[in-house]
């Protein structure tokens, strides 16, 4: 595929389907027989709070009366108690907040942002703890890992924005339920609606949905199409495209990115090897200014700077085996306005332009118009 061509239609559904099926899914089988990581001190974690989470003394969890460091510490050292009976999820959590801890050690700009969402978290139920502990886990993962992985964890950002898009179209008054009726409440329907179509979707936290014991079932096998027809709806390839494009096009020095900007370089430079990728289209064109949202800093010129085209590009290529390639051009192909254009072209001498001809015509013409005056002429003074 050339650089100016678009994947086809029948490509985009075909990424689209990949997206949403168990395919795409991120989760990993946690063996629950591994030893956790070796573990902070308490204080340890309490100064990494305070250093990064500002105001962290004061926040206290959903009820009001206890600091949500208390609570993250217990969750440090024996996990979340909703999770007490299914230990493969249990460990997967501890492990998922350690490896958070332990980034934000390192001074990386994403551990900062882990712990802010992570205080966050412990000011709602224990079921939205989980899923942050799972969501910041992947993103952390993922820092080591190919492109396909972190590009699906961004997806992963964005499916669970639409599960909370689709939770809110579907029940409008869940936003103001109070704790007199929590199977009523976002986070614990949202657990009911991972239950019932997050493996289908290749969605996170699928196990640990079915702990929550606050969410309602979901057994109607109609309103079960109904929530999956919802997401599908409310997911938009267009707004993933600019989810990623935001995310590498990141000016600040300290951006929290998800997707390594070397790691993008490396894979666009290997693509372009055949010749049916640009490897420098993921680079500033000012010649295409008007396909970008904003222009580079001067500092980051040589780093990519990509538009919703070039991301789409490189979609259908990261899964060769789910997407195909599109079919090269055939003469049967061609549109009927290509097909004119041709013909009219056919009319042409090789390198002559039309202009030429048509004057060539008339001279042509006017000579023969001579001729066959003087002819008769001609024969008119002989026979005379």
């Amino acid at each position: 595929m050339a650089d100016s061509a678009d994947p086809t239609e029948e490509q985009s559904k075909e990424l689209l389907g990949f997206l949403l099926s168990p395919a795409s899914s991120t989760e990993k089988k946690v063996d629950s027989s591994n030893k956790p990581p070796v573990c902070m001190e308490e204080q340890q974690v309490n100064d990494l709070l305070i250093k990064h989470v500002p105001g962290v003394e004061f926040m206290l969890d959903r009820c009001g009366e206890t600091p949500v460091s208390y609570f993250i510490w217990m969750t440090y050292m024996h996990g979340l108690p909703i999770y007490r009976g299914n230990l493969p999820v249990q460990q997967h959590t501890i492990d998922g907040i350690r490896a958070i801890f332990q980034y934000a050690a390192t001074d990386h700009p994403l551990g900062p942002m882990a712990l802010k969402r992570l205080a966050e978290a412990y000011q709602s139920c224990q079921a939205e703890q989980g899923r942050t502990i799972d969501s910041l886990y992947g993103k952390i993962s993922g820092r080591d890992a190919t492109l396909q992985d972190q590009v699906l964890t961004l997806v992963d950002d964005y499916k669970a924005l639409t599960m909370e898009g689709v939770v809110n179209h579907l029940n409008p008054d869940a936003a103001g339920m109070d704790d007199d009726y929590p199977s009523r409440q976002i986070p614990h329907i949202t657990s009911a609606y991972l239950e019932a179509v997050g493996k289908e979707l290749g969605m996170r936290g699928v196990d640990a949905a079915t702990s929550d014991m606050n969410r309602p079932q979901v057994t109607d096998l109609h309103l079960r199409a109904k929530i999956l027809d919802a997401f599908k709806a409310h997911f938009s390839l267009k707004d993933l495209l600019g989810a990623i494009v935001s995310d590498v096009n990141q000016q600040a020095a300290d951006a929290e990115r998800v997707i390594d900007r070397e790691l993008l370089m490396k894979w666009s430079a290997s693509a372009g090897a055949d010749g049916t990728f640009d490897a420098h289209s993921i680079f500033y064109d000012a010649e295409r200014s008007n396909d970008y949202d904003g222009a580079p800093k001067e500092e980051n010129m040589y780093q990519p700077f990509l538009t919703h085209k070039v991301v789409s590009r490189i979609l259908v290529r990261l899964w060769p085996d789910f997407i195909k390639k599109a079919p090269a051009a055939t003469p049967e192909q061609q549109t009927e306005p290509k097909k004119e254009a041709d013909k009219s072209l056919a009319l042409k001498s090789p390198g002559i332009p039309i202009t030429l001809l048509l004057l060539s015509f008339c001279v042509a013409a006017a000579s023969a118009l001579l001729l066959r005056r003087f002819n008769r002429l001609a024969g008119w003074s002989m026979g005379s």
